[in-house]
């Protein structure tokens, strides 16, 4: 049998005009990715310039918003984004992990909007029996070091995911009015069932959403009913960016660095870590679209006042501070950040 070369040009024809209808599907943004996702570059092609340092980390201390052992400077009415509302500066606390994406400003770096990032949002189903676990919305959390929540209390979940898909807590909050929410990496069944770590999808993903997406909805006897959908890429920004500062656990083999749970970047002999999970901040740079690992530094968890939800306040105790997180002399009482108010040389107290 000879094969049409006609054909063949056809085939790839074709192929390339689904490319493009994809490509301008992502740009036109018909999933709202709040510019997060897709290519990094803003919806409305307002770009603001170029050669922003996108940041994605925990908040360690205020004065400034350290994140990352940067210190990032902001104007007063700086817009913070929530799950479910818009707030400022001083709703801010740390073990927030949030997203921004600065540029530099003297020594400094600033930044106009901040986005915090919740891993999980719902009701706590159940406790381990060591009172280190929780789990929500399938989820696995764990809470060391963290208040322990009462067993059906909505909670907010900042912090991040290990490579095995469990979460590790940085700071649990009361979840208000906010909706249910998850984010993660998006799986399929033998019979093409989505599901999020654990977590059932009942009925189809809305058309467009990818691998890493966060997910809005109710929880129902059949699984988790999504009411919004939108792609959350790990690296992507919703400004270009030509520097990356990203707080994640990771691991490294010959393949490269592995952060979170589905994003690998290369990486050279200098930066090579154990096979086991860290915390680490990873600098990268990006031209592109194509990373340049420049640093993986290990950290230790930020030290994050707390209070039981659900419960009394209690005073907790802050754990020792690292040599890559800022002490606590750079907070104020309550651990929340203030424009106005120099810093603190109090120990935080519970919120």
């Amino acid at each position: 049998m000879i094969r049409s070369p006609i054909s063949r040009r056809l085939f790839l024809s074709a192929a390339s005009t689904v490319l493009s209808c994809l490509k301008a599907y992502a740009i036109d943004g018909k999933i709202d990715d709040r510019g997060i996702g897709g290519t990094g570059r803003p919806q409305n092609g307002d770009d603001r310039g170029i050669g922003g340092t996108g940041i994605r980390g925990t908040i360690t201390g205020f004065g400034s918003i350290l994140v990352n052992d940067r210190r990032i400077i902001y104007p007063p009415d700086l817009e913070v984004e929530f799950a479910n509302r818009i707030g400022t500066a001083s709703d801010l606390k740390i073990g927030h992990v949030i997203r921004t994406v600065a540029n530099p400003h003297g020594s400094d770096l600033r930044s106009t909007k901040v986005i915090v990032e919740y891993e999980v949002i719902g009701k706590v189903d159940r406790l381990s029996d060591d009172k280190s676990t929780i789990w929500v919305l399938a989820q696995e959390v764990v809470i060391t070091g963290q208040p322990i929540p009462v067993v059906g209390t909505r909670v907010a979940i900042s912090g991040l995911r290990r490579p095995d898909g469990v979460i590790v807590a940085n700071l649990i909050e009361p979840a208000g009015k906010a909706q249910d929410q998850v984010t993660g990496y998006i799986s399929r069944s033998l019979f093409w069932q989505p599901s999020l770590n654990g977590l059932t999808l009942a009925g189809p993903l809305p058309d467009g959403i990818m691998d890493r997406a966060r997910l809005t909805g109710n929880l129902l006897p059949s699984g988790f009913e999504i009411t919004h959908a939108e792609n959350a890429p790990l690296l992507h920004f919703n400004h270009p960016v030509d520097h990356l500062v990203i707080e994640a656990f990771a691991t490294s083999d010959f393949f490269g660095l592995h952060m979170d749970q589905g994003v690998t970047v290369p990486t050279s002999d200098q930066l090579t870590m154990a096979a086991a999970a860290k915390r680490v901040v990873v600098e990268l740079h990006v031209n592109n679209h194509n990373y340049t690992t420049v640093s993986a530094n290990p950290i230790q968890p930020s030290p994050v006042p707390a209070t039981t939800v659900g419960s009394p306040p209690t005073t907790v105790t802050a754990p020792a501070p690292s040599a890559t997180a800022p002490t606590a002399n750079v907070t104020n009482p309550a651990g929340k950040a203030s424009p106005t108010q120099p810093p603190s040389k109090s120990k935080p107290k519970s919120y």
